[in-house]
């Protein structure tokens, strides 16, 4: 079907209510355009079509597309990016090479395996965390919180494990592993099944 320039002017006000951006608002509009143009009918109301089109561009709203747009065009988030895609891959190749000296009873194991769990628990996590909250300002509470009480968990618990790697022992570290567990037990775990069930049932 062909849109009358009404109908096209119907769908740029509504897009324009949520984007402010206007070369991504022309691009949306176009998008939409062509996804009901495509269509050999319009069933139902022309509003409803349009919500419908909308909807599968953006699933978690325009607003939000509008937001992850603007951050792939920051040159410093897109560094950042980077930086923690990377950090993470050494992290996690350090870590794992470790405990790989360890089984093997190589030298070099305590370096590797001390030094990549404190990159990956103090440096790696944290960072994760802050490009998350860029990313999403917009996060229900609860999920903000999960993702805190997750950080929290991590943090402490890892901070133990490379305590004892160190070989410092004593009521203080059993202390942050008991309540790294406790965080992450009935804090973080409740809070991700119940956000798991309510995906379900919706």
């Amino acid at each position: 079907m062909r849109l009358s320039n009404n109908q096209i002017e119907i769908i740029r006000a509504q897009i324009a209510r949520s984007i402010h951006l206007q070369s991504l608002q022309d691009d949306v509009v176009d998008h939409v355009c062509c996804m009901l143009e495509g269509e050999a009918a319009l069933e139902g109301e022309f509003e409803e079509a349009v919500y419908t089109a909308v909807n599968n561009l953006a699933p978690y709203g325009l607003r939000q597309l509008q937001r992850d747009t603007l951050l792939l065009l920051n040159h410093k988030y897109i560094v950042m990016k980077k930086l923690l895609y990377v950090l993470g891959l050494v992290t996690a190749i350090t870590a794992s090479m470790g405990i790989t000296f360890k089984l093997l009873h190589l030298k070099g194991a305590d370096f590797l395996l001390t030094y990549g769990l404190l990159a990956f628990t103090l440096l790696y996590v944290p960072l994760q965390v802050v490009v998350w909250y860029q990313s999403n300002p917009n996060t229900r509470p609860s999920e903000k919180l999960k993702i805190l009480f997750g950080l929290l968990s991590a943090v402490l618990t890892g901070g133990a494990v490379v305590l004892r790697l160190f070989h410092i022992s004593g009521q203080a570290i059993e202390n942050l592993f008991l309540v790294g567990a406790v965080v992450f037990s009935f804090g973080f775990l409740p809070i991700q099944f119940f956000n798991l069930y309510k995906r379900a049932v919706a």
